[in-house]
């Protein structure tokens, strides 16, 4: 699934900036992947302390095993 999101989001980066790279702006290019690359780290932090803070509700990873089948 990982390989399936990085190969599909490499190439819908090309696509949508070719135009931006065929008028050689590639200052262009290369703010618009930091600006998005700043809101992705934002929002994969922001994902992983809510996982955290459900993590801490249910117990740890004790509590989500115990939920399993054959979990202890």
């Amino acid at each position: 699934m990982f390989a399936c999101a990085l190969f599909l989001g490499s190439s819908l980066a090309t696509y949508l900036t070719a135009g931006l790279a065929e008028e050689g702006q590639y200052g262009t290019i290369f703010a618009l992947s930091f600006a998005l690359g700043i809101v992705l780290a934002a929002a994969a932090t922001a994902g992983y302390a809510a996982w955290k803070r459900r993590q801490a509700s249910l117990g740890g990873s004790r509590a989500l095993l115990k939920d399993l089948p054959g979990g202890s």
